[in-house]
């Protein structure tokens, strides 16, 4: 019951949260493809003016840039050997989608 009773609450959220449309141009606009568009549009336009560096600010809080070096660790794909690592430290009985398959369906197949 409590697993259902989680589920019904995320798919709630999810579909309240829904992005659903935005004003271009001053009228609202619902069409996929143009709300697409304009978001993408939004945020390139916002960061054109900071090409040169990154710097978000979030009220008084001043965020530091990553060196590229730690960048590139953070971005690196991950191999085999460490996604198998990471599956077979994890329990088998956790479960990781709605899907059903757990750790151990996963370890196994």
């Amino acid at each position: 019951m409590n697993t259902k009773f989680f589920y019904l609450t995320t798919d709630w959220r999810k579909e309240n949260n829904m992005f659903k449309g935005m004003r271009i141009h001053g009228e609202w606009c619902e069409d996929q493809k143009i709300v697409n568009e304009g978001v993408k549009a939004y945020y390139e336009d916002g960061l054109k003016e900071k090409k040169k560096g990154f710097n978000l600010k979030l009220g008084n809080v001043d965020f530091r840039s990553i060196s590229l070096e730690y960048n590139d660790r953070l971005t690196k794909i991950f191999s085999e050997d460490e996604i198998r690592k990471v599956v077979w430290d994890c329990e088998s009985n956790k479960n990781l989608r709605r899907d059903g398959f757990n750790f151990s369906f996963i370890k196994k197949f």
